[in-house]
């Protein structure tokens, strides 16, 4: 009896501890267990800072720690790229990525940069921001698409753009991709400046995302000419599309994501890819980012890492040709 006992006595004892174990390392397992830090690799007041600092409150009432946005901006965006990437591999480090941005900025040899989108884990990529074409509202040589393309055929056309292979700098090498098309890139520090450019009339035209057309239009300050998209976009469906107006199919947006670093366990990028999905399926942070001209497009994970491969293949393509590079 007393052998009995004790056994009895010796297993119940077991099987605290292994409850006690299982226990503290499911507390240690908790993620996040503290602030996450949201790192947008541009200046405050852009598309990107403006989707994080509208994301963040979404993501700390599921996640239920604080999320700060931080602005790292410079380096064509590597600057805040790299800082994802050289964070504590914990999973509390996210960022914005802007691609093609982030992919030309280490497609470009005269960078010199080793860390490509494969450094980073591509979590969900909420937005296509379809690049626009602007002129005057009082702009007398053309007033459609198609009449701007013909006229380029025998005038140069200056259009401002963001400077390098950006969004703006692809959709103007496509641009001179339609035969007999002459447009010259006056390149820029970013939208805002190439509006400024165009006021001015120091441009003809000029590239900028359809979120970032949205006060202009207000004002009475632009007229938006075609939109770089497959269809008419729901933020303004009166725009015609570039194939619309001219027969030839441009694609061109800026593709707003957020990623971690590579070396984060898959167990935490789940965590996160679980909390952003949900935030995005949210009708009131879809219906804020709407009113600042920006329609939520998921693409998850994996679709979104073959967008990045396939951005990195076609400005491999065109680099050479358009932008000068001497590619291996």
């Amino acid at each position: 009896m007393r052998n009995c006992g004790f056994k009895a006595f010796a297993l119940a004892l077991v099987a605290a501890l292994f409850l006690a174990g299982g226990q503290a390392m499911a507390a240690d397992a908790k993620f996040p267990d503290g602030p996450i830090n949201f790192i947008v690799a541009y200046g405050p007041g852009g598309a990107n800072d403006i989707c994080a600092r509208m994301l963040a409150p979404e993501l700390e009432k599921i996640l239920g720690v604080p999320v700060t946005v931080t602005n790292i901006p410079g380096g064509g965006g590597w600057i805040g790229y790299d800082a994802i990437l050289n964070a504590a591999p914990d999973g509390q480090t996210i960022g914005m990525l802007s691609c093609p941005a982030v992919i030309s900025g280490y497609v470009n040899p005269e960078t010199g940069r080793t860390n490509t989108y494969r450094d980073f884990a591509p979590l969900i990529n909420f937005a296509n921001d379809y690049q626009v074409i602007c002129c005057r509202p009082d702009e007398t040589r053309f007033k459609t698409f198609k009449e701007l393309v013909e006229y380029s055929k025998n005038n140069e056309i200056l259009i401002s753009g963001t400077a390098g292979a950006g969004s703006d700098g692809m959709l103007i090498a496509k641009l001179n991709s339609i035969e007999g098309a002459q447009f010259v890139h006056l390149a820029t520090n970013g939208a805002s400046e190439s509006l400024t450019n165009l006021y001015g009339k120091h441009s003809d035209i000029c590239s900028i995302d359809i979120s970032e057309t949205t006060a202009p239009l207000k004002a009475g300050q632009v007229k938006v000419l075609a939109v770089a998209a497959s269809k008419r976009v729901p933020q303004n469906p009166d725009i015609p599309t570039i194939k619309e107006e001219c027969g030839v199919e441009i694609v061109n947006f800026s593709g707003r994501g957020i990623a971690t670093s590579v070396k984060v366990p898959a167990e935490k990028q789940a965590v996160l890819i679980d909390a952003l999905t949900k935030a995005f399926q949210n009708p009131e942070l879809q219906k804020a980012l709407a009113g600042q001209g920006i329609a939520v497009e998921i693409m998850d994970a994996k679709a979104y890492t073959e967008y990045l491969d396939r951005t990195e293949q076609e400005l491999k393509e065109i680099g050479p040709k358009y932008f000068g590079w001497e590619l291996d």
